[in-house]
């Protein structure tokens, strides 16, 4: 994902109004976007563990938090290594 925003931001324009960066982008980096969102979301609902890989944290209000397990495991799934 993050190399098609990478090309998304080269191929931006001097005027950057709405329409000139609509016309910019390739609906490639529109399909790569979403496969890579669709991808992190299925991570996040079949291999995360409530209460261990994230959870809510006393205090903090009701948003659940990615924890240390979890940022571990969504780093190896993206490819990145200690």
């Amino acid at each position: 994902m993050s190399e098609a925003l990478a090309n998304t931001r080269q191929t931006q324009p001097e005027d950057s109004s709405a329409m000139s960066l609509i016309m910019t982008v390739k609906p490639s980096q529109v399909t790569a976007q979403l496969k890579a969102i669709k991808e992190f979301q299925n991570l996040v609902q079949n291999q995360l563990i409530e209460g261990k890989d994230f959870g809510i944290i006393p205090g903090t209000g009701a948003k659940p938090t990615l924890l240390k397990p979890g940022a571990e495991k969504n780093s190896h799934a993206n490819g990145r290594s200690e």
